[in-house]
């Protein structure tokens, strides 16, 4: 069965190689589109069928991420990735593609409150000095901790999330 697999990256050289390595490792996959524009992306998954989406995590914006979620009716499935996360990790991706599902929870001070959330409700971590933003399902702007990336790193699951770059905490695979 081919899964209709669509790949956002703004990188030419970055979504050509994830397309090569797609056709040599998992040819299960059909990739019905390679575009580098976000926009472009969206309009093609809401063009099409499709069953994953694979998206450089540094090109969507807060507005973009709110239109994944809408569209998520769709039944797709995203994977964030980064150029390092492809060339190191692609090779877990058809064992582990669909078993994240975290029902732990992590405190994190939003505005003047603490919230418990749901880790599989995380995108990602991103270093910011000795602060760290984090991306949620369900905010448009990131928040803003008092903790450091590496905080966050040694508190959280390893199987759940990678480090694909220094200032990077991402979930393997987020549900929006």
């Amino acid at each position: 069965m081919n899964h209709k697999t669509i790949i956002i990256d703004n990188n030419k050289q970055n979504s050509t190689r994830l397309e090569q390595l797609m056709r040599q490792q998992m040819p299960q996959l059909q990739i019905i589109g390679n575009v580098q524009s976000p926009n472009e992306g969206l309009e093609l998954l809401q063009n099409h069928k499709a069953q994953l989406l694979f998206v450089n995590i540094a090109d969507l914006t807060g507005e973009q991420f709110m239109q994944l979620k809408v569209l998520q009716q769709r039944s797709f499935s995203i994977i964030f990735v980064t150029p390092t996360f492809m060339e190191e990790n692609f090779n877990l991706l058809p064992d582990r593609l669909f078993k994240i599902n975290h029902q732990t929870k992590i405190q994190l001070r939003i505005g003047k409150t603490i919230k418990w959330i749901l880790l599989k409700n995380i995108i990602r971590f991103q270093a910011n000095s000795n602060y760290t933003k984090v991306y949620l399902t369900n905010r448009e702007e990131a928040v803003l901790t008092s903790k450091t990336l590496k905080y966050y790193v040694d508190k959280l699951d390893n199987d759940g999330f990678i480090r694909p770059h220094q200032s990077h905490l991402v979930n393997r695979l987020v549900t929006l």
